[in-house]
């Protein structure tokens, strides 16, 4: 149609009959759009408007009207689908995060799993059975030890025996002086006199580690036979002589430590 011709048909007045034919083309035109036999860009929304709007006025039957709902009903739904031909359309050059999540949770188990074959690329191991391979495989076999063989108890390793030191041991180490053992344990019940409340580690000190161990165990014999008492702390160590000898009323084992 010409423009002349068109501006002609504008400035009659439109009949009902003209109208019908109108909508009903615009109404087939958006169901082939549905049926994706017709792109939605194919039909201009705003002029299907205006001819719904140009023929609203010769409608003089309540089925004139319903076809102009109809009509109304159809255009929506044509640009329903062109907006969701646009943002496919625009997720092909720019795809975020939330756009991605909303489009996997439209697919169902299997569509998903389709993809997850078409771009999975799983490395392949291949292994060759050779001669050698059997020869090293049946060699194994002959050698392992029948099944009830493996899952016996194996036996328990046994710690080795405690020992007790003998005097000459101490002697011969050094621990014990050859002078005399009491008199050396009574000089340093002296000097714990002398020093009063003083640390474990502060009073066994000495220049050489041979010579720390002599003070801890000659002081582990003032804590064992009542001349000496030691208090534990908050993780420290004191101790202090006693002003009369109390021997314990039982046997107790204290572990105490000789800083390298």
């Amino acid at each position: 149609m010409s423009p002349a011709e068109a501006e002609t048909k504008k400035a009659r007045k439109p009949t009902a009959a003209e109208g019908r034919r109108e909508l009903h083309d615009i109404i087939r035109t958006a169901r082939a759009m549905e049926e994706r036999r017709l792109n939605p860009f194919h039909m201009d929304v705003s002029e299907a408007l205006g001819t719904a709007d140009r023929f609203f006025g010769a409608w003089d039957s309540i089925d004139d009207l319903t076809l102009d709902a109809r009509t109304l009903n159809s255009l929506s739904r044509v640009v329903k689908m062109q907006e969701a031909r646009l943002r496919y359309q625009a997720q092909l050059f720019h795809a975020d995060p939330e756009a991605m999540v909303e489009k996997l949770k439209s697919f169902n188990a299997a569509k998903l799993g389709g993809l997850l074959l078409q771009c999975w690329h799983p490395a392949v191991e291949l292994e060759q059975l050779t001669a050698s391979a059997l020869e090293e495989a049946m060699a194994y076999w002959q050698e392992l030890e029948p099944i009830e063989l493996r899952h016996r108890e194996r036996p328990k390793a046994q710690a080795p025996a405690m020992e007790q030191l003998s005097l000459d041991d101490l002697l011969a180490k050094g621990i014990v002086p050859r002078d005399g053992f009491t008199a050396s344990v009574g000089k340093l019940r002296d000097e714990l006199q002398e020093r009063g409340e003083v640390g474990y580690a502060e009073f066994i000190h000495a220049p050489t580690y041979t010579e720390r161990v002599k003070r801890a165990y000659a002081t582990s014999y003032l804590i064992t036979y009542g001349y000496a008492a030691l208090q534990r702390s908050e993780g420290s160590m004191t101790l202090r002589a006693k002003g009369e000898r109390e021997p314990p009323g039982e046997g107790v084992s204290l572990p105490l430590v000789v800083p390298a």
